[in-house]
């Protein structure tokens, strides 16, 4: 019995890892394509017998992608208190509507602040990450200047070892927030008010 293509193909993928010391899988999968494409039988015969397979992944891909936007429709329906969507094409237009509605502090809040080799979100920061998040945006300092303040007020607040949350609801984030704005871009951050 002759061996299907992708075990041909798979064998030629094993044969070059035993080969390098140093395996990069997109150089290895370059050099395997190139080789496939320029034999035509082998070409042709791999893409038969896989086409099939792809396409089914695709329409997968397609089905997955509609629940995805359904949820989100239905999440951000939720948000608005509206009822049922009937047409997906309208998903958009929701979000717009959604977004208009909340401020840009608590979209911001949604949004992980970068610490080191992760992100986190803010309400999730302890006192600690608070500080490596603040001197980071001050190093970067290019045009952070509100959430800057709006950080350094926040840590006021947060002890080392105590998340944001614990200390701060998103409405009291909220208020913060707006006040930071409110105030000349030129003052340095402060840490003048508490959470309660």
């Amino acid at each position: 019995m002759a061996k299907s293509t992708r075990q041909l193909v798979k064998d030629m993928i094993e044969r070059r890892y035993d080969d390098l010391d140093d395996y990069k899988v997109p150089v290895v999968v370059d050099e395997i394509t190139a080789i496939i494409r320029k034999d035509k039988k082998l070409y042709a015969a791999y893409v038969n017998e896989c086409l099939r397979e792809m396409v089914h992944n695709e329409a997968l891909g397609v089905v997955a992608a509609h629940r995805i936007r359904a949820r989100r429709a239905a999440e951000i329906q939720d948000a608005l208190d509206e009822p049922p969507l009937t047409s997906p094409a309208t998903l958009r237009e929701l979000e717009k509507r959604l977004n208009s509605k909340q401020s840009d502090s608590l979209r911001w809040l949604k949004h992980a602040e970068y610490i080191g080799t992760q992100h986190v979100k803010l309400m999730a920061m302890t006192g600690r990450q608070l500080d490596l998040a603040l001197s980071y945006r001050l190093m970067q300092r290019d045009g952070h200047d509100i959430k800057i303040r709006f950080m350094g007020q926040i840590r006021a607040a947060v002890a080392d070892d105590q998340a944001v949350e614990e200390v701060w609801t998103a409405e009291q984030l909220e208020e913060l927030f707006q006040a930071a704005r409110k105030k000349k871009r030129n003052d340095p951050p402060a840490a003048d008010q508490k959470g309660s």
